[in-house]
């Protein structure tokens, strides 16, 4: 795979060349692209360049074959996918096990500006200050496997998203723990965690306020 960073926002990218690592060089990097053109879709997801930009950037490939290419091939289902064999590949390597066991993850909430007001894609969260924008939620396991993001309102809560990282995410990963941190946190994600078969254990704020409840029988 192809990667690239780049560094400009999108409201001042170059109409022409854009910025690649020094692999080799970058009018050879921008010819690979006419012959994996999947590495110039996933760059121009993941840096929300478009394709038309990176059509325009690139050598050797056209807007058209792009195009074709992303409705084909790319979709969520296919990244997730892919995202999955990763992930259990790094899960395999030896040194991963230095951070962990592997067997407990831990996911949050991350705001981010959007710089611009758009019905439906932006909302204002006081908590953040004035300006729109929305909020990530990532998985996270121990082995510093990011195994899931989903993007959501800033103003929404949570809690429904642990469970979709959990059971949509995680794929074979060993997984036995989750830790999240308050906003996480609510009745039905103990009770559907523990149907699940996962140990549920949130960081709780002012836990002293808190009325807690027990599944099993508490231990002494």
């Amino acid at each position: 795979m192809l990667l690239a960073v780049v560094q400009q926002r999108n409201s001042g990218l170059p109409s022409g060349k854009i910025t690649l690592p020094r692999r080799s060089s970058t009018v050879h990097a921008k010819r690979c692209l006419a012959y994996f053109p999947h590495d110039g879709l996933i760059l121009a997801d993941g840096t929300n360049l478009g394709l038309e930009r990176m059509a325009n950037a690139s050598e050797g490939v056209s807007y058209a074959q792009l195009a074709w290419t992303h409705n084909w091939y790319l979709s969520p289902e296919n990244y997730q996918a892919a995202l999955a064999m990763i992930i259990s590949a790094h899960h395999e390597l030896p040194f991963a096990r230095h951070w962990g066991a592997g067997t407990s993850s831990s996911s949050d909430g991350q705001f981010f500006r959007s710089g611009r007001s758009r019905s439906g894609a932006a909302d204002v969260n006081a908590k953040y200050g004035a300006e729109p924008g929305v909020k990530i939620y990532s998985h996270l396991s121990d082995h510093f496997a990011s195994f899931g993001s989903r993007i959501m309102s800033a103003t929404a809560g949570e809690a429904p998203y642990v469970l979709d990282g959990l059971v949509l995410g995680a794929g074979n990963l060993p997984l036995h723990e989750h830790y999240t941190d308050t906003g996480g946190a609510t009745d039905h994600v103990f009770a559907l965690c523990h149907l699940l078969g996962f140990r549920f254990a949130p960081r709780l704020r002012d836990i002293g306020d808190r009325k807690l409840g027990s599944i099993a029988a508490p231990s002494t």
